[in-house]
């Protein structure tokens, strides 16, 4: 019975608390230290460890997730045929996405990659693959449709963290 009491109260529009007036919320931005806007919240993953972000980086729309600390762009790992992570980096095709493949923030500071302008898909034979600063052997399937990437932006000199809500 209570929690019925609870659901009808909360589904009035507007309801005082204590003298305070609660409505429902309009669209949800993240802004980081300065208060420059990051990007519009699409979604929130509970526990709130990180919302989900729509921003523009070089004319590119895209996801991004926030969290009070970081922002990560893109869920794809820089792909390379050596071993060691030089060379030529690639990012897998994904021909079902709806937004274009960026990979995630790599050192140095948080840069991202996308597909080079006017490149097309190659296969390729990938060796290794990095995310931050990490170089970690690849062990998915061979070969790969891939395109080369190139650097896009250092998300590091875009925001400062903390981020926030709001």
């Amino acid at each position: 019975m209570k929690s019925m009491i609870a659901v009808l109260v909360l589904s009035i529009a507007s309801v005082s608390w204590a003298g305070q007036q609660v409505k429902p919320g309009g669209p949800a931005f993240a802004y980081d230290a300065n208060g420059k806007k990051v990007g519009r919240v699409i979604d929130v993953v509970a526990p709130p460890a990180y919302a989900n972000v729509t921003l523009r980086i070089g004319g590119i729309t895209t996801t991004a997730q926030v969290s009070r600390n970081a922002l990560g762009v893109g869920a794809e790992q820089l792909m390379f045929q050596s071993v060691d992570c030089t060379g030529t980096a690639y990012l897998e095709e994904q021909p079902t996405a709806i937004f274009e493949t960026l990979s995630s923030p790599v050192e140095p500071g948080a840069t991202v990659y996308a597909k080079q302008p006017g490149a097309t898909v190659q296969t390729v034979t990938i060796a290794a693959q990095k995310a931050d600063t990490e170089c970690d052997a690849y062990t998915g399937k061979n070969p790969v449709q891939a395109f080369p990437a190139v650097p896009l932006v250092d998300l590091s000199g875009q925001f400062t963290p903390p981020f926030s809500v709001r």
